[in-house]
């Protein structure tokens, strides 16, 4: 299988699992439902592959009300995002049903150790920030990809099932 075609069934499979955990049990009377509050949270992985539209498509294609919303800054770690004032502006925009918060992907391809003290401090300051809005709000985190040829820099991820493999640690940690 071919790494686009790789990439393509990840992106499919997180998307499906993500539309089961929104709508298992929901109430069958879509029409007088309150409509879904969704904000993603990322950088050019969320925008540049358009998951909110493509998410607002399917749900609405479902018949269920949605509405959803991004905030996205290309190139930005979770560092970067909980220092973003625009960031907790959306937060604080909506009462929020689920939050989807993507960060760079190579700061969740490092040890634990790492990403103890680069990346969990600054999702602990944005999870904070939307529990302080909404505390019913579910946190939900978009799992990025490997990059093609991996990253060169460093021969832990040098190549895409590796890196691939790596972030998806991080994020399960």
């Amino acid at each position: 299988m071919s790494v686009n075609n790789r990439v393509r069934n990840i992106v499919f499979k997180s998307v499906f699992v993500f539309l089961n955990t929104l709508f298992f049990g929901t109430s069958a009377n879509a029409a007088d439902a309150e409509p879904l509050k969704i904000l993603f949270i990322g950088n050019s992985y969320t925008h540049m592959n358009e998951m909110p539209s493509i998410l607002k498509k399917m749900v609405e294609k479902s018949g269920k009300k949605v509405i959803i919303e991004r905030n996205t800054q290309s190139g930005a770690s979770f560092r970067v995002h909980s220092e973003r004032k625009d960031m907790y502006a959306a937060i604080n925009s909506r009462k929020w049903d689920y939050v989807v918060l993507q960060g760079y992907s190579r700061e969740l391809s490092f040890a634990p150790e790492h990403i103890d003290t680069a990346t969990v401090p600054f999702v602990n300051k944005i999870t904070d920030s939307i529990y302080a809005n909404n505390p019913c709000t579910n946190v939900l985190f978009y799992m990025t990809w490997g990059y093609e040829g991996g990253f060169l820099d460093r021969v832990e991820v040098d190549t895409y099932e590796k890196m691939a493999d790596s972030i998806e640690r991080g994020y399960r940690y």
